[in-house]
Order: structure tokens, then C-alpha cells, then sequence
């Protein structure tokens, strides 16, 4: 199965600290020099300021190290979770959706969720069982 890339999002809250929302995307994404980042202004419901930060991986060794730190990280229940409700066939081709508590990772684990979260695109060649053995779960 190969990686072919990642795309990483994640929204800075006007109250939250720029460096601390990179730190966490640099944990969840390892080194992120050379990758392409995107900063959007944006305007929240109530008029406050929000960035949004966009990042993409596209080198495959780099793509596929995110794949391997996410399975090393994450506990069974969630990357079953993961293989049977986030994952989109594109008929040899698939994209794994996964979205990580940004707090977490700013501290450098690794732990699903859906509020305020890291949103990761993950660009794989192969198929749902491909990602299942890759993953470590059947």
C-alpha cells in the first residue's frame, strides 16, 4: 500500500496561541518544513478573527510516516474506528479521514475526536483491506 499524501487543517481560534496550533500540527505530522502552508483569514460567527492553516505533505516517505505515527499511536478501538467508518474507496484508491483532538497533540498524543479537531486527509493507493493489515486490525 502506498501513502501518496496528507493534507492537514486546523482552525486558530482568536484566543488561541499561533506557534502552539503549529506545534500541534507538527506533532501529529512530524517535521513540517518543506510542506506547503496555506494561512486563511477568516471571520467567525460573532465577528471574531479565525486562521485557518493548511497544510500539505506530499512527499511519500513523509505522507506514509504520519500513517505509521498515527498507527503506532492510536489505541485498537480507534483505528477500528477509523477503517470501518473513515475510510472513502475510490476503486484502488481511498482517502482515510481522521480528525485528532488538537490539545492532545499540542502535548504530542494522538486521540480522536471530533470537537476543535485536526482534520487529516490521508491519500492512500490500495483498499480497505489493505488499510486494515496496514493498520494492524481485521
Amino acid at each position: 500500500m502506498r501513502v501518496l499524501s496528507v493534507t492537514a487543517r486546523a482552525i486558530c481560534h482568536a484566543t488561541e496561541d499561533e506557534g502552539k496550533v503549529l506545534k500541534a500540527l507538527e506533532n501529529v505530522l512530524g517535521s513540517i518544513d518543506g510542506a506547503r502552508l496555506r494561512r486563511e483569514q477568516l471571520t467567525g460567527h460573532y465577528g471574531d478573527p479565525i486562521r485557518l492553516f493548511t497544510l500539505e505533505l506530499l512527499d511519500e516517505d513523509k505522507a506514509r510516516a504520519v500513517l505509521e505515527n498515527l498507527k503506532r499511536s492510536l489505541s485498537v478501538p480507534e483505528k477500528l474506528t477509523l477503517v470501518s467508518e473513515a475510510f472513502e474507496d475510490k476503486g484502488g484508491e481511498g482517502i482515510l479521514y481522521v480528525r485528532l483532538d488538537k490539545q492532545c497533540a499540542y502535548l504530542g498524543r494522538l486521540k480522536l475526536s471530533e470537537r476543535d479537531a485536526i482534520r487529516l486527509e490521508v491519500r492512500i493507493v490500495g483498499s480497505l483491506d489493505d488499510l486494515k493489515e496496514e493498520m494492524g486490525v481485521q
